[in-house]
């Protein structure tokens, strides 16, 4: 159920992989969970597309590492280093630990949206289109006011869990001040059929755009 007077254990606002992630964990206690988006899924989100080693070893801790892995021809295990147009250092990653050895590379599209069909099959449910306008902290629950196509519907939850990026709702709302104009700015474009040397990750620091990278 959704909407109405039924008040959900847990309400996660934002689709992406924490809020997917948050959800699936928590579902599969047996909660009653609830994921809201602004977009309807699958939707694509600008990216390096990159999963780290880490990234793959929670994969597998919300049981959805294999269906990732699926989509996936790369298996990237080595790294170049250049700084201000000069190689600095070739690299790997760690072997011995409680992460794989190596990172793969998925589109958000797909990631993103793997993430959260695993959470609902876990037990969560989802809501698209949902654009989240206003929140009420009551006595016994939250109060989610959203903005939909078919006019405001409000959902219920005795937690709110905020995933809904930078410039979120939830933070805002819990008084949290956030940073005015562009805070980040990405680009992404893909090829085929490159022949690659050296490592097949390049990562590339420039004094003139530092903090930003390529």
């Amino acid at each position: 159920m959704s909407g109405g007077d039924h008040i959900h254990d847990v309400v996660v606002v934002g689709a992406g992989p924490g809020g997917s992630s948050a959800a699936t964990f928590l579902a599969r206690e047996g909660l009653d969970v609830l994921v809201i988006d602004r977009s309807a899924f699958p939707r694509d989100k600008v990216c390096g597309d990159g999963l780290t080693p880490q990234a793959v070893y929670w994969l597998d801790q919300l049981g959805c590492a294999d269906e990732v892995m699926a989509q996936t021809e790369a298996c990237l295990r080595d790294c170049d280093l250049f700084i201000n147009g000069k190689h600095l250092l070739t690299g790997g990653f760690p072997v011995g630990t409680a992460y794989p050895d190596f990172a793969i590379l998925l589109d958000r599209k797909r990631f993103d949206d793997t993430l959260l069909r695993n959470a609902v099959a876990k037990g969560a449910r989802f809501e698209g289109g949902r654009i989240l306008r206003e929140i009420q902290v009551g006595r016994d629950a939250v109060e989610l006011a959203c903005q939909t196509r078919e006019g405001t519907r409000s959902f219920k939850g005795r937690i709110v869990i905020g995933a809904d990026g930078v410039s979120s709702t939830v933070s805002r709302a819990i008084g949290n001040t956030l940073k005015t104009g562009a805070m980040a700015l990405s680009l992404r474009a893909y090829y085929r059929d490159v022949d690659c040397e050296g490592a097949q990750i390049k990562v590339y620091f420039d004094r003139d755009y530092f903090p930003g990278y390529g």
